[in-house]
């Protein structure tokens, strides 16, 4: 290779024939008629020697590329192998499982994440996607927003006038409260927020609601008599946050308006009225 016609003969004379001479290294022939020629020409292996690819190589015989070992490619025999893509796994899977079209000359690519995961890029490994909780009268899940098979997503904050105490709950209702005797003023304490459902003030002194919904209103003054008479009607159980108090009954023969507090199962006035009254009224 490179030389001049006919120089591979060797130990001729005019009474000697002569022989053929190998060929130089990295050169074949197929016999010693022939002219040397290059040997194929092989990238490496990963990891390898340069142009460690070339197997059955001789001074007769070419040699042929031997195949990229597993999990490495390379486009053609000339080529060094380089590593196959690196992918992660699908949710549940088995390493790598995320690898599609891969071979001995293709580098191959990540198959996108299964629906309700994602990865960050083709070599991180498949996660659920954010689990939110639901709107109040809405889907199951559909607070989730912006989640993609790259991005986990987040949980949208509920809607006005409802809460929930984290991303994974479903919304439900702030806590309705009543109003203070002064209509203008709501028992809410202002704490309620779209994580806290939020609590309601007690009634002012001298009022009264029967739950934290309903609106207060001023505690009965025990005035008046019993009978028309001289015994006054006084106050037999204390009002409280949640009760009004209680006067002490009618005597017989009297009677109340409804609406007016009450003992017992007795519908008392604040000021007792005489049946002959009623009658006359």
């Amino acid at each position: 290779m490179n030389g001049i016609t006919g120089d591979r003969l060797v130990g001729d004379s005019r009474t000697t024939a002569g022989t053929c001479a190998a060929c130089d290294n990295g050169t074949f022939a197929s016999d010693g008629a022939s002219n040397c020629t290059a040997n194929t020409v092989c990238g490496m292996q990963v990891g390898g020697t340069v142009g460690d690819r070339l197997i059955g190589a001789s001074r007769t015989v070419a040699g042929t590329c031997a195949k990229c070992a597993v999990t490495t490619y390379a486009l053609d025999d000339v080529s060094n192998c380089s590593v196959n893509t690196i992918c992660g796994m699908q949710i549940n899977g088995t390493k790598g499982d995320r690898l599609i079209g891969a071979s001995r000359t293709v580098a191959g690519t990540c198959e996108v994440c299964k629906n309700g995961t994602f990865a960050v890029d083709g070599a991180s490994d498949c996660l659920a996607n954010t689990v939110c909780g639901m709107q109040f009268n809405g889907n199951e899940g559909d607070r989730l927003v912006n989640a993609s098979r790259t991005f986990s997503g987040t949980c949208e904050p509920c809607h006005p006038n409802t809460y929930a105490v984290n991303g994974t709950s479903d919304c439900r209702i702030n806590t309705f409260c009543g109003n203070q005797v002064a209509k203008s003023a709501t028992r809410a304490a202002g704490d309620a927020s779209r994580s806290v459902a939020g609590t309601c003030d007690d009634c002012e002194i001298g009022t009264w609601g029967e739950n934290s919904a309903a609106d207060c209103i001023n505690i009965t003054e025990c005035q008046g008599t019993t009978d028309g008479g001289t015994t006054k009607r006084i106050e037999v159980i204390n009002a409280t946050a949640t009760a009004d108090r209680t006067c002490i009954e009618c005597a017989s023969n009297f009677w109340v308006a409804i609406g007016d507090n009450k003992i017992v199962l007795l519908i008392q006035l604040v000021v007792c009225k005489s049946m002959v009254q009623l009658e006359i009224d």
